[in-house]
């Protein structure tokens, strides 16, 4: 023990994050058709300490998988400034599908952005029932109607089921009342034509 010394007193040292390495995409939950969706972004420095000092901006980028889905069809690209070491997008579809979110480190130099997750955008709630039938049905054979419960945007609803009648009538005063029952998005509905 040091003589007069008091061994009471006490220091504040102020840690500070370090230089920013790595921006990172929050993991999103699953999306719904023509909602907007938020997307969380984080900078980082080397030791995983969110970078409150940090204002970089960041190139985000949403696209549908390559081939199907029209990259247009997708709103929510463009430029991340963050504050406080948090930066927030917006996405918007109006088709199901797996969006990628990718970023480009077109602003800064060597930050490492390879997080790269994937959002699956789900089909909103099914309102309309479109039906198809085959071209010609002969007298006395079973003809069968296709039914489809789509979304407003006109995604198949898959995860839906419903039931409901449909009326067939033919020129020759047949009616018929069938109940029909779409499971996982379709379904079909048969009858006898006479």
């Amino acid at each position: 023990v040091l003589a007069n010394v008091d061994e009471t007193s006490t220091v504040s040292i102020t840690v500070s994050e370090g230089a920013p390495v790595e921006i990172v995409i929050a993991q999103p939950p699953q999306g719904v058709a023509g909602v907007s969706q938020t997307i969380d972004l984080s900078i980082f420095d080397q030791y995983g300490n969110i970078c409150t000092t940090c204002t970089q901006s960041v190139e985000f980028i949403a696209q549908g998988p390559s081939q199907s889905v029209d990259a247009a069809s997708i709103s929510g690209s463009g430029r991340v400034v963050f504050k406080d070491g948090l930066g927030q997008t917006q996405i918007q579809t109006d088709t199901m599908q797996t969006v990628q979110l990718r970023l480009n480190d077109a602003f800064n130099a060597n930050l490492n952005v390879d997080s790269a997750p994937d959002v699956y955008i789900q089909h909103a709630a099914g309102t309309v029932v479109s039906m198809a039938t085959e071209a010609n049905s002969v007298v006395g054979s079973i003809a069968s109607v296709d039914l489809t419960l789509k979304d407003e945007f006109g995604n198949i609803a898959i995860t839906e089921t419903a039931t409901f009648q449909v009326t067939a009538t033919q020129p020759n005063g047949f009616s018929a009342v069938l109940d029909a029952t779409i499971t996982s998005g379709v379904g079909i509905v048969t009858f006898t034509s006479t």
